[in-house]
């Protein structure tokens, strides 16, 4: 049985001239309906269950211990020892740097523009001009600076020998920054 139409193409209801109830678009939703019951209290910290248990922070002879592990498994070319090489991996990446250097202070330093004019980068995050970084950060850009221009000054000589740059303004740097 086919539902009857009025001209306008509205459905109406068999037996009435009146149009179906339906939704309107326009019309906002019915409110829910009210609930009765109280919300569920929330449980107490003893009684939630650990999704991973915390990690222990790594001391220095831990470090040293996996370094160890991972180096005399790393040439086994078994699966067990792919997958301790992983987990070594991964419990030193999630590592702090504090973790790893405890200790270590923060220094302020000059980080000069490189000779090809390009700046120091390590793990693709640029230092340029006055930074606040941590000690060892500081030694690995300066080491880097003294690296480049050593390369670049003997790329100019006609010699080919590399210029003596212990006497001079870097190497008072980073004589500074390792007495800190």
């Amino acid at each position: 049985m086919t539902t009857p139409k009025k001209p306008h193409g509205i459905p109406v209801a068999a037996g009435t001239e009146s149009p179906v109830d339906l939704p309107s678009p326009m019309a906002p939703p019915p409110p829910p309906p009210p609930t009765t019951t109280a919300p569920e209290p929330a449980p107490e910290p003893d009684d939630l269950i650990p999704v991973r248990p915390p990690r222990t922070p790594l001391t220095p002879e831990r470090i040293v211990e996996l370094g160890a592990l991972y180096r005399d498994v790393v040439l086994q070319d078994d699966d067990e020892a792919k997958q301790l090489q992983r987990r070594i991996a991964a419990e030193l990446r999630r590592a702090t740097h504090d973790d790893l250097h405890p200790n270590c202070p923060f220094v302020e330093i000059d980080v000069p523009q490189l000779p090809m004019g390009n700046f120091v980068k390590i793990n693709e995050r640029p230092y340029i001009g006055r930074m606040t970084v941590r000690a060892c950060t500081a030694q690995t850009i300066l080491r880097l600076v003294y690296d480049a221009r050593a390369v670049e000054a003997a790329r100019l000589r006609d010699d080919g020998r590399t210029i003596d740059m212990d006497r001079g303004a870097l190497l008072e740097r980073m004589r500074i920054i390792q007495e800190t």
